[in-house]
């Protein structure tokens, strides 16, 4: 079959008002409609608690990438490479592994 013999759906067989660009007053209700969701489950964390949730997940997760490469290390001493910076091999710091972390300052997450 050539594809000069498949006929394409036009787009007006939808609705209107699933076609194009949503109208500001659609967004500005989907907006609504979020922050009701996020005031119903109790708010967003302040920017304190952001940051602990943040490093505690970047020291999970390279918990589970080095226990995946082998290593048998264990979450608290994870947490104590990741606050020191301290080295993982010969040349590589282990801040320097983590995509996203500056080598410069391995103690913020």
């Amino acid at each position: 079959m050539a594809s000069t013999d498949v006929t394409p759906v036009p787009d007006n067989n939808r609705p209107a008002e699933t076609r194009g660009r949503m109208s500001r007053q659609e967004i500005y209700g989907r907006l609504e409609e979020g922050l009701e969701e996020i005031r119903r489950v109790g708010g967003l964390p302040s920017p304190l608690e952001a940051e602990d949730i943040w490093g505690n997940i970047w020291q999970q997760e390279a918990h589970n990438s080095t226990t995946i490469e082998g290593n048998t290390l264990i979450l608290r001493e994870v947490a104590v490479l990741l606050r020191e910076g301290r080295a993982i091999g010969i040349s590589t710091p282990f801040s320097t592994v983590m995509v996203g972390q500056d080598a410069s300052s391995p103690t913020s997450f």
